[in-house]
């Protein structure tokens, strides 16, 4: 007797397929049911005719795409214009920085100290568990997140020909997404007074088109990654002192300098909401500076003072987006707009207040650009070794954005 190994459950699939083979081999025998059929006149048919009975084929006609077929960029395309017009958009910073954007948008700077604002804010507000939500905030944002997505490439200027492993993390503009509306819904749930006050919208897009006094069009589009709507702007309510009106000179440079060129666009306003939205009024613009989409024209690095000057463009077209059109350009009432200028880790907080409509001329009156020290909220949140490193928390920079929303 030959013996065998114990077949367990694990083997159940072999002994089924055995099983299949031997019934395979299988002969159908004839009993004799075909014969009592023919004599007793009853018709059949065999099964094997059946099933290769050609029968009529249904025509099924291909789906559509849905998706837009891409229009080639040039004459064909239908906002095409002969005459090209200058574009200024979120990945464009100025050649000359925050001197450019004083003399492009007509704004003279004033001291920030002047504002009652300021003042606010070096007054310690003792808010229940202020400190230990921040600090939940941003590590919940910057290092906890589960999403990991493409990493830029690593670059060695020492050494050009190395490739880098490509890295896996959280993407800058995840980041910045994150913590701004983490922080935003904090600043909420320590003012309840406002709850109905407020209102957060996330990816407004604002066009505003500007002709120049030498016929030169441009058209400004700009994008707020966080804007907080209200019934009405913010106050501003500032000390006497002296003004100093006059505009820096970047001569020979045109204040148009490093804005590009296109022949495809529409010159035509865009506004996010509509006219009979409640709370229609820009209270403070949340910014993000992505370092993977902010970049200079001619691929150079981006400086500090060319950070400034983004936080006043981005501010001026915000505030333009909700001017009424006026031919002197003068405005019967100024509007007041808040910008918060962050890249996750330093916050530029400032305050604009829009007298005239003028661009790139120096007429009066201007506008008012109040600038606060560049700021950071920590000075290192990554992981080393493993572990999570948190160093050096600035409370002072969650108090200036509470004091921000909390401004009527």
């Amino acid at each position: 007797m030959k013996l065998s190994t114990v077949r367990l459950q694990q083997h159940a699939g072999h002994m089924f397929r055995e099983h299949w083979k031997i019934q395979g081999k299988k002969r159908v025998l004839d009993h004799g049911p075909l014969k009592q059929l023919q004599q007793r006149g009853i018709e059949f048919e065999d099964a094997l005719d059946v099933i290769k009975e050609k029968r009529p084929e249904k025509k099924i006609l291909p789906l559509k795409s849905f998706e837009p077929v891409p229009v080639v960029a040039g004459e064909a395309h239908p906002d095409y214009h002969e005459e090209p017009c200058l574009t200024y958009k979120d990945h464009n910073v100025l050649l000359e920085g925050f001197k450019q954007a004083k003399v492009l948008t007509n704004t003279v700077e004033i001291n920030s100290d002047v504002l009652p604002l300021q003042q606010d804010v070096s007054i310690e507000q003792e808010l229940p568990l202020q400190d230990k939500l921040v600090k939940r905030c941003i590590k919940s944002s910057l290092m906890y997140d589960a999403t990991q997505g493409l990493l830029p490439k690593r670059h060695d200027p020492s050494r050009e020909a190395w490739i880098f492993p490509r890295e896996y993390g959280i993407t800058d503009k995840r980041r910045n997404y994150l913590l701004v509306n983490r922080l935003l819904q904090l600043c909420s749930s320590f003012s309840p007074q406002l709850l109905g006050q407020r209102s957060v919208v996330n990816s407004a897009k604002f066009v505003v088109p500007v002709t120049l006094p030498s016929k030169q069009k441009i058209l400004f589009s700009v994008t707020g990654d966080a804007v907080v709507f209200a019934d009405k702007h913010p106050t501003i309510e500032r000390t006497q002192q002296e003004i100093n009106s006059e505009l820096p000179d970047i001569s020979p440079l045109s204040p148009v300098v490093s804005l590009e060129e296109s022949n495809i666009f529409k010159f035509e306003p865009s506004f996010p909401l509509t006219s009979d939205a409640k709370l229609r009024k820009i209270h403070t613009a949340v910014v993000h500076y992505n370092e993977t989409q902010v970049h200079n024209l001619f691929d150079s690095p981006v400086t500090s003072d060319q950070i400034l000057g983004r936080s006043l463009m981005q501010a001026w077209v915000f505030a333009m987006a909700q001017a009424p059109q006026n031919p002197t350009g003068k405005l019967k009432e100024p509007i007041s707009v808040q910008t918060v200028h962050t890249n996750g880790q330093f916050f530029h907080f400032s305050v604009l207040q829009l007298n005239s409509t003028s661009c790139a001329s120096n007429t009066e009156p201007k506008n008012y650009f109040w600038s606060f020290p560049v700021m950071d909220i920590f000075k290192h949140c990554t992981y080393e070794k493993g572990l999570p490193v948190f160093e050096d928390y600035n409370p002072r920079v969650f108090r200036t954005l509470l004091a921000f929303y909390n401004n009527c």
